[in-house]
């Protein structure tokens, strides 16, 4: 997406205001001039923040980088600003390593393993001309029935404190022949019963896209923290009795 000025000015000046912030004081934070904001907001105004003042306007803004670029919050109701700030939240506890996240290709990889239940969305007829990087199976969409959906073998499974998150990368076959990347998300609510439901949160389907980038990017986020090094909750809380007996001090790299 190519980068729009005035759709980022717009989106600062919405959450400004949304969020009940002092201009002045939010300026001073990020270490910039008092009025630097509203000169920037204006139209005739054409210079571009520097990519160090964006990110620390996000930071203080409580949403991505990604999300106060190429998002439209002008355009968002409660709704969607909702689901807006339950994905940046999502991201920000990944960051922290508060959620752990399960890269998986076909579901029956993490289904058996972490006993989840069997779901609607996937289907065993085998679809055809499948790429690289696709499965062989075909995805109901619970968000849009007429999508025709494959699965890819990139998914993501979080464990986080209201249940089992399943994030779907998945392809959308297109009537013209073309395809184009579609995200899912859905929960398993742990409820400690058994049976427990499946409710459909957010989709890059509805809406014409709104919630894809924020969708995209909590993706992302969880493709770069596949690659870091796993440590299971028994020895981090092991390393933190340890860690807590040692001054700052004594530590190497401080």
């Amino acid at each position: 997406m190519e980068f729009d000025r005035t759709r980022l000015m717009n989106n600062i000046s919405f959450l400004i205001k949304d969020k009940g912030l002092k201009v002045g004081e939010l300026e001073n934070s990020v270490g910039i001039s008092a009025g630097y904001i509203s000169k920037m907001t204006k139209a005739e105004n054409e210079s571009m923040p520097g990519i160090d003042l964006i990110y620390k306007l996000a930071q203080k803004l409580d949403v991505s980088v990604e999300a106060l670029v190429n998002g439209d919050f002008n355009r968002s109701n409660d709704n969607l600003l909702f689901l807006i700030k339950f994905l940046h939240s999502l991201q920000v506890d990944t960051d922290l390593h508060e959620i752990e996240w399960d890269f998986f290709g076909e579901y029956s990889e993490i289904q058996e393993q972490y006993v989840l239940q069997d779901l609607p969305m996937l289907s065993r007829t085998l679809s055809v001309d499948m790429q690289d990087g696709e499965s062989a199976f075909k995805f109901a969409s619970q968000f849009s029935v007429d999508a025709k959906l494959t699965t890819t073998k990139e998914n993501f499974c979080g464990f986080t404190s209201v249940g089992d998150a399943l994030l779907f990368k998945l392809i959308n076959h297109l009537p013209d022949n073309t395809k184009q990347t579609e995200y899912e998300l859905y929960i398993i609510e742990d409820r400690g019963g058994g049976d427990e439901p499946l409710w459909p949160v957010c989709s890059s389907l509805v809406n014409n896209g709104e919630l894809r980038p924020y969708l995209a990017d909590l993706y992302n986020c969880l493709l770069k923290h596949s690659k870091d090094l796993k440590v299971t909750e028994d020895v981090r809380n092991l390393i933190n009795r340890y860690l807590a007996k040692r001054s700052d001090e004594e530590l190497p790299f401080n």
